[in-house]
């Protein structure tokens, strides 16, 4: 499956992104990296889930989607199962 990198800027004051977040968190892997930017591993491709997450935004709001190749990617902080799993599938050769 291929990785992607999610990023994004919320500016609606005051609404409710939860149900954005709990969407993040339902792909089949997962890595919240920092506030605005994730990395997901899904069957669906850029274009999917660009549409996927846009339900959840205001037209305000600004969304990223972009694929990965295997140039590899390296960082630190909220390290998990999962984000481990994304590393080392970026890293492949």
């Amino acid at each position: 499956m291929p990785v992607l990198s999610i990023n994004y800027d919320l500016k609606a004051p005051g609404k409710n992104y939860e149900d954005l977040l709990r969407r993040l968190r339902g792909f089949p892997k997962w890595s919240h990296v920092q506030d605005s930017f994730w990395l997901i591993q899904t069957a669906l491709d850029k274009d999917d889930v660009y549409a996927e997450l846009k339900k959840y935004m205001d037209s305000s709001d600004s969304l990223f989607v972009m694929t990965y190749t295997h140039a590899g990617a390296v960082w630190t902080g909220n390290q998990n199962e999962t984000t481990s799993n994304i590393q080392n599938t970026l890293n492949e050769d």
